[in-house]
């Protein structure tokens, strides 16, 4: 393929299919509906971003967000390797990461879901609540990221956040009528 005059690479090719966010199109729905825990305030959206929010406890501050890719993006091991990096811990072997997974529910079906907790002496210490969804050929990945703290006292609340999301018909996942975006 050329863009801009040059041939793009086999590999940019291959990353592009994989990055390939669903977009509603004018009109239509959200592929996602779920509902929004008290206190959570509503961040910017769009692009592969389906939902985002902030939440706060003083000095304390954290993000969550709802991305999806092509399914292909949804290797585990090199997933969660890459969020123990953002929080300054080592990478893991896949025998490690089959201990340390479990299953949650997301909507109609099971997720793969890891808590992080980096170092006590990184300033600020951050942990990684993440979910990894794979519904209609879309990975769907669902992270809570910030203060360790904070993820402590918010986990309870994101894993209910994680339960009540739904797919919908745009999405390609059959939707659970009922689901409120927002409340």
């Amino acid at each position: 393929l050329k863009q801009g005059g040059m041939t793009r690479p086999p590999f940019a090719a291959s990353l592009a299919a994989r990055l390939d966010p669903v977009r509603p199109r004018a009109g239509e729905l959200s592929p996602i509906t779920f509902s929004k825990p008290e206190g959570w305030i509503e961040g910017k959206i769009g692009g592969m971003r389906k939902a985002a929010f902030k939440v706060s406890d003083g000095e304390q501050t954290a993000q969550i967000t709802i991305i999806d890719l092509a399914e292909a993006a949804g290797d585990r091991l090199s997933n969660v390797n890459r969020w123990r990096e953002q929080i300054h811990l080592d990478r893991i072997t896949q025998e490690q990461l089959d201990r340390d997974m479990k299953q949650i529910e997301v909507g109609d079906g099971p997720g793969d879901y890891v808590e992080l907790v980096g170092p006590e002496d990184a300033q600020p210490q951050q942990s990684i609540l993440g979910v990894i969804a794979i519904r209609s050929g879309r990975a769907w990945f669902i992270k809570f990221k910030g203060a360790a703290r904070l993820a402590e006292n918010e986990k309870q609340r994101f894993e209910s956040f994680v339960k009540s999301v739904r797919f919908t018909p745009s999405s390609g996942a059959a939707s659970v009528p009922g689901a409120n975006h927002g409340k």
